[in-house]
C-alpha cells in the first residue's frame, strides 16, 4: 500500500490521506483530531509510508499494527481511524475541466516546493498534465495577446473608479475580442464532454458549465494595479434573471455586437476588464492554477484564486509511475 497525500496541515485537524493496495482500488484514510507539531516536515514521514496489506478486509488492522504508522499516533487516537472507498480510477479525467490532484496544495500554498518532488516519486513526469498541450498553449497565447491590448489601454487610462466608465473604439474592440474568446473556450469544453450537439450555442448552454467549473468560486486581482477591484465576472450568473443579462460584461458585448454605433457607450473600460478577467478565470478553471506557458507569457499580471473546498470525489489520480497506465479522458455529463 502507498499513501499518496496528507490533506490538512493545521495544528489540530481531520487527517485525510489516500492509499492503494494490490488490487489498485483507491481508499481514503480518515483520522480525526490528529495533532501535528509542525506544518513542513510531515511529508517525509507520512506521504510515502509503505505498509504491506495482504487482506483487503484488514486494512484498519494492518494500519494499526504497523510500527511505522503507530509511531505517528497514540493508542487512543488509532481507534478513530476510518476507511472510505473511492470511485475514482487512476488516470481518468474530464477534458478541460480542472480537478485537483490529491496532493495539489489548493488549501496550503506553502506546499508548492514539494510538487516537483512528488511528481518525480509517484507520478509519470512526462504526461503529468492530462490535457492537450496545444489547447493550453493556444488558450494562454490568446489571453496574452488580449492582455497586451489591455496594458496599452491602461498606459493611457489609469484604472481608477472614476475612469472605469470611459469608453471608446479600442476598449470596444477589446471587449468584443475577449468575449469571442470566452465563447470559443466554452464551446471547446462542451464539445469535448457529454452535451447535446447543436449548430449554435448560447449563454443558455454556457451557464450549465458554471457549477461544473466552479466559476463563481474564483477571485481575481491585478497585481500591478492594487487599487483596481474587480468582482468575479461569473458571480451573478443566474438563469432566472437571464443567462446573458445577469452578467453585465457579456450583455454589453451582446449590445455592441448588434449595434455598435448606438450602443458603444456600454463598452466601458470596466466591462472590458470584466471580460478579460472572465477569460483568465475560464482558462484556469480548465487547466489548473499554473497552466503550461502561463508564467512565461503572463508573469504575475493576474492573481487568481479558487475558494472551492474540494471533496474526495472531486479529485483525480494521475497514472502511477510504477504502473503502465495512461491518462484516459471520460466525458462529463453536462
Amino acid at each position: 500500500m502507498k499513501i499518496n497525500r496528507l490533506v490538512n496541515t493545521t495544528d489540530k485537524i481531520s487527517l485525510d490521506f489516500f492509499l492503494t493496495i494490490k488490487d489498485n482500488k483507491l481508499y481514503k484514510v480518515i483520522h480525526q483530531d490528529y495533532v501535528i507539531m509542525g506544518t513542513r516536515n510531515y511529508f517525509s514521514d507520512l506521504i510515502y509510508l509503505n505498509i504491506l496489506i495482504s487482506d483487503e478486509d484488514k486494512i484498519l488492522e494492518s494500519l494499526q499494527n504497523s510500527s511505522r504508522f503507530r509511531n505517528q499516533f497514540s493508542e487512543e487516537s488509532l481507534k478513530s481511524i476510518g476507511i472510505e472507498t473511492l470511485n475514482q480510477t487512476f488516470g481518468e479525467f474530464y477534458p478541460r475541466i480542472f480537478r485537483p490532484f490529491p496532493y495539489t496544495p489548493y488549501r496550503h500554498p506553502h506546499l508548492n516546493d514539494r510538487i516537483d518532488y512528488v511528481k518525480g516519486v509517484i507520478y509519470e513526469e512526462i504526461a503529468f498534465d492530462p490535457n492537450d498541450n496545444n489547447s493550453i498553449v493556444n488558450s494562454v497565447n490568446q489571453l496574452y495577446l488580449l492582455t497586451q491590448e489591455l496594458k496599452n489601454i491602461l498606459d493611457t487610462i489609469r484604472p481608477e473608479s472614476t475612469n472605469l466608465k470611459v469608453y471608446g473604439n479600442k476598449i470596444k474592440n477589446l471587449l468584443v475580442l475577449a468575449c469571442i474568446e470566452v465563447e470559443n473556450q466554452f464551446k471547446a469544453i462542451i464539445r469535448e464532454n457529454d452535451y447535446n450537439n447543436k449548430r449554435q450555442y448560447t449563454t443558455k448552454d454556457y451557464i450549465n458549465l458554471n457549477p461544473i467549473l466552479r466559476l463563481s468560486n474564483y477571485s481575481i486581482y491585478f497585481s500591478y494595479y492594487p487599487d483596481l477591484i474587480i468582482d468575479n465576472p461569473f458571480e451573478d450568473w443566474d438563469i432566472t434573471i437571464g443567462a446573458t443579462k445577469s452578467i453585465k460584461w457579456y450583455d454589453s458585448y451582446n449590445a455592441v455586437k448588434h449595434n455598435s454605433e448606438k450602443e458603444i457607450n456600454k463598452a466601458t473600460l470596466e466591462m472590458a476588464i470584466q471580460a478579460i478577467s472572465a477569460l483568465a478565470i475560464l482558462i484556469v478553471a480548465q487547466f489548473g492554477y499554473s497552466p503550461l506557458y502561463w508564467k512565461e507569457r503572463l508573469g504575475n499580471f493576474y492573481d487568481i484564486n479558487n475558494n472551492t473546498i474540494w471533496e474526495s470525489e472531486d479529485l483525480i489520480f494521475a497514472p502511477l509511475k510504477l504502473e503502465n497506465w495512461k491518462w484516459t479522458p471520460i466525458k462529463y455529463k453536462i
